[in-house]
């Protein structure tokens, strides 16, 4: 991990600060990499990772948003999303190409979310990937909470 450049750490280890990135530019408080850096003290060498409070105090500092509430329950997120500045979804567990769960944790942006399907804006390998009609069956073996914010 040590051979890593500074912008690859950042682009592997990043979501949750690229998705406060594209947040800020939903937003319009456009934000970048080098103003997360400049205000946030990166260790172990995972440059751009978040824990859940870190990205909270990262988008509050920036003024993305002033109220943050962290919820387990995908029914409350289906009924607070509309009005909410935006919501993160955090997932723990990962299927790998063998098609075996490994602990991975990541963080995601919800776009929409019903009773059954999610849409969400996926930071992974650097570039945004829009995911549709992901069942919440399948994100729910991921062990997701998300965290709902607002202005």
């Amino acid at each position: 991990m040590n051979q890593l450049t500074e912008d690859e750490k950042f682009e592997r280890f990043g979501c949750g600060s690229k998705c406060l990135i594209e947040l800020s530019n939903r937003v319009g408080k456009p934000i970048s990499k080098s103003d997360i850096l400049s205000v946030f003290n990166f260790s172990k060498g995972k440059i751009g990772a978040l824990r859940t409070s870190e990205l909270i105090a990262v988008g509050m500092h920036f003024g993305l948003f002033s109220v943050a509430s962290s919820i387990r329950k995908k029914e409350i997120v289906v009924r607070e999303f509309s009005g909410s500045t935006g919501v993160f979804c955090f997932t723990e567990w990962n299927k790998n190409n063998s098609g075996t769960w490994e602990e991975n944790h990541h963080c995601m942006l919800v776009d929409n979310i019903d009773d059954t399907n999610i849409s969400l804006f996926n930071p992974q390998e650097g570039k945004p990937i829009v995911v549709t009609d992901t069942t919440h069956l399948t994100l729910d073996k991921s062990f997701p909470h998300y965290l709902i914010v607002h202005a």
